[in-house]
């Protein structure tokens, strides 16, 4: 049985020819000016790989991974030539196998095989990686690029990737230049607002960032801080929250502390992070020059989470949180290992 499915797998092997077609259309999709993000390829008759679909959505947009599964077919294998950046002039690609697990084995076998022979005739040196799956689910943006990323260190950039950069770039530069450069401007009903946070007549505010660049109060402002509930985040749009803990979460006058939230939802538009990054660093001046002092800054990237926040700052708020240098929490010191034998060592004097 064995010696026939080597047989058998070498016959298929030899028999894969990958189409003309498939060869000219990808030697298009490799020049710069194409836009070509993703092909499918099929085996025909069992004898050759033939194209079947292709699109040119953006691969650092969602609607890529929408479009691929789309085409990919229940007990139906194929192959997904997928290209890690279109905008790049040098492009990379990864080859998947899509190959449900309800296949027939021969379809199994010969999509085993058929994976090299498409390397070869494309050139295994535009090829990033091979990844598997067994389910149209699994293409997702996450396993594309963790997987491929397994293999290779020098990956282009993601549109996600890129954004993080540029955020963290523009966070630096404005706090930097003590906003000597371009401010944000704070509108008077926030200013006013921050003044009766400052009076402690509001203990928690939420404050929104618009697209003309100005600082304006949000929907949310509360004389208590246990307001700040999931369904009052905002799950879609990035936000600052100032808000007032003392002991138990409770307010007390007498003893308080001051903290920040920056709330940036992964679903977030891109250039509404960039917005809010570039923005905290004035909205910060202007606590300070309120005497309003921050006690720690926080962000949050999942609205679901903000109760296990929140009580985490009241640790802070308590002074009890657990800090990474207290004694409890350090290693022990490097200790000389004991001799073999038993008891200390002996001094024996020679006669």
């Amino acid at each position: 049985s064995n010696s026939k499915d080597s047989c058998l797998s070498k016959m298929a092997r030899a028999n894969l020819l990958v189409s003309e077609a498939l060869a000219d259309f990808f030697l298009d999709a490799l020049k710069p000016e194409s836009g070509t993000a993703w092909m499918q390829a099929k085996l025909d008759d069992d004898v050759s790989i033939v194209l079947k679909e292709h699109g040119s959505e953006n691969s650092d947009s969602e609607a890529v991974f929408v479009s691929v599964q789309s085409v990919l077919e229940e007990l139906d294998p194929s192959f997904i030539i997928f290209c890690l950046d279109p905008t790049l002039p040098t492009k990379k690609w990864v080859l998947v196998s899509y190959v449900p697990d309800g296949c027939p084995v021969r379809a199994r076998m010969l999509y085993a095989t058929a994976g090299q022979d498409i390397k070869q005739r494309l050139g295994h040196s535009n090829f990033k990686a091979d990844i598997h799956i067994t389910n149209k689910d699994e293409f997702t943006r996450t396993k594309i690029f963790r997987d491929t990323a397994k293999d290779n260190g020098n990956l282009p950039l993601s549109e996600a990737e890129r954004t993080l950069k540029e955020e963290r770039v523009a966070s630096y530069s404005t706090k930097k230049s003590a906003m000597g450069v371009v401010p944000f401007q704070l509108d008077d009903a926030l200013k006013s607002a921050l003044a009766a946070f400052a009076a402690q007549e509001w203990n928690l505010l939420e404050i929104k960032v618009q697209d003309d660049e100005s600082v304006v109060t949000g929907e949310l402002k509360s004389t208590s801080a246990s307001d700040l509930t999931p369904s009052n985040v905002q799950i879609s749009d990035p936000r600052f929250y100032i808000v007032r803990l003392g002991k138990t979460g409770q307010v007390a006058r007498d003893s308080t502390k001051i903290f920040f939230i920056y709330s940036c939802p992964e679903a977030a538009k891109v250039r509404q992070r960039m917005l809010y990054s570039a923005a905290k660093a004035s909205v910060v001046s202007s606590l300070e020059s309120l005497k309003i002092t921050v006690e720690k800054f926080s962000e949050l990237s999942e609205p679901n989470t903000i109760g296990s926040l929140l009580a985490t700052l009241v640790t802070v708020a308590e002074g009890t949180e657990i800090k990474s240098n207290d004694s409890t929490t350090q290693r022990k010191s490097f200790a000389r290992p004991r001799r073999p034998g038993r008891g200390r060592a002996r001094m024996i004097r020679k006669p």
